[in-house]
């Protein structure tokens, strides 16, 4: 499993002089500032990954979960999205096979 800190234990490996602590504070403050543009409902385009973005979903009819015969209005609310880069799908690809 890769959670932040793998991910940063994997960075500081990658580079000469970067400790853990300095590659976690790198992916801290990047993860802030996708978050800090997404909530200002910008769009992260990062090349050959993919695009984070903000998008409004519609208010729509639900199921109620606690009782299946009933219905409930689900109401309109931003979610975030990612669609990923060309690149990044034909390597998922290559991974299925």
């Amino acid at each position: 499993m890769n959670n932040k800190k793998d991910l940063a234990r994997r960075l500081a490996d990658t580079e000469t002089n970067m400790t853990i602590v300095d590659a976690q504070r790198i992916i801290d403050k990047l993860f802030a500032m996708i978050t800090a543009s997404m909530s200002a409902r910008q769009q992260i385009v990062i090349k050959n990954f993919g695009i984070f973005e903000v998008r409004l979903r519609k208010e729509r009819d639900t199921v109620s979960p606690q009782y299946p015969h009933e219905r409930v209005k689900t109401p309109a609310m931003y979610v975030a999205k990612f669609r990923a880069a060309e690149k990044l799908k034909a390597i998922i690809r290559k991974v299925n096979r």
